[in-house]
């Protein structure tokens, strides 16, 4: 598989990382904790998969928040990202509608290899 994806000039690795904070435009922080992150480089695009313990932070300054805690109860959560550039790929590959390659994307966790054999079958 790996070979295959090498092929089709996707590159990917793990990144080892002890903690993941996404700053929201609202000031909010989504921490995640003992993250798993995969980075895939597919056509210059960089898209990161991350699954690890979740929990959301309020901003300092906002107004009813002291800016310190946890709201979230630490569950497994996984973001799965995929580019539009990734999607239409896969489509014309497949020579499926790009909302399935999307579906089926978001279902192999972003595998584009495995998105392209399950819609050639």
């Amino acid at each position: 598989m790996q070979d295959m994806l090498r092929k089709m000039g996707v590159r990917n690795q793990e990144i080892d990382a002890l903690e993941v904070i996404i700053m929201q435009k609202d000031g909010k922080k989504l921490v995640i904790k003992n993250p798993k992150v995969m980075e895939v480089e597919f056509s210059g695009q960089r898209t990161f998969q991350i699954v690890g313990d979740i929990s959301m932070q309020e901003g300092k300054g906002k107004a009813g928040s002291s800016g310190h805690g946890a709201l979230g109860t630490g569950q497994q959560e996984e973001v799965i990202e995929v580019s539009d550039k990734d999607v239409k790929f896969v489509a014309d590959t497949a020579m499926m509608p790009e909302k399935k390659a999307r579906e089926t994307l978001i279902k192999t966790r972003g595998d584009i290899a495995k998105a392209i054999l399950i819609l050639k079958k």
